[in-house]
């Protein structure tokens, strides 16, 4: 029969197991898209090692069908430099690999361009907390100058599926997730992604304590 201090030892060591498991699913890299769900441990390994060159693990994958032949794409978010504030922010890399016909088999991952990027929780989640491609709270790329306060009200209009139109049609956002800021001038431009190579493109401006929206197009590749 087990003394108390054995079974007190043994009840803790039920409690770091746990623990560690937790954290292990924290810290496990969540794939998406057709490329990305696909990749094997070999390619997932390369990446991991491609990011660790940037000083970080890598966090999310995006990996969509690409229009280039013989071409395939991913976008591979690192974790972020803070993880402690309302709107963090860090790293996208870019990452590109020869696929058949062009070789006759794929080719290992190479960085082609790096992005800095911004990532806002849906509501009630945690930063990161994704469950599919078409998840609002996606972090997104930023291009030009914006303090949280500015990302977060942007972001926070696009998810009220905002009317842009004022055509009897009532044509509004989708309330799709950004996948991209970008300041031009007085305007913002943001990119929403609607599907696998597809979305939507507004810009608009401040006027006061409100956005409002001075072109919507769709596009698609």
């Amino acid at each position: 029969m087990l003394s108390d201090n054995h079974r007190v030892v043994k009840s803790t060591g039920v409690v770091v197991a746990i623990l560690v498991a937790s954290q292990a699913s924290d810290l496990q890299l969540g794939r998406f898209g057709r490329v990305g769900q696909a990749m094997t441990q070999p390619e997932i390994t390369q990446i991991t090692n491609l990011a660790k060159t940037y000083g970080k693990s890598p966090q999310l994958v995006l990996g969509e069908f690409s229009m280039v032949p013989g071409l395939a794409i991913i976008s591979v978010f690192l974790e972020p430099d803070a993880a402690d504030t309302p709107v963090q922010r860090g790293t996208l890399l870019r990452l590109e690999s020869d696929r058949p016909p062009k070789v006759p088999e794929r080719s290992v991952w190479r960085v082609s361009a790096t992005q800095s990027y911004a990532c806002i929780a849906a509501p009630g989640r945690r930063h990161f907390e994704i469950s599919s491609a078409q998840d609002i709270g996606w972090p997104f790329t930023v291009d030009g100058q914006f303090d949280d306060e500015t990302l977060m009200s942007i972001v926070a209009f696009v998810r009220t599926r905002p009317r842009v139109s004022d055509t009897p049609e009532r044509v509004s956002m989708s309330g799709a997730p950004v996948s991209a800021i970008v300041r031009r001038n007085n305007e913002v431009v943001v990119t929403t992604r609607t599907g696998e190579l597809q979305g939507e493109q507004v810009s608009r401006v401040r006027r006061g304590e409100q956005w409002v929206i001075t072109r919507f197009n769709l596009w698609i590749v």
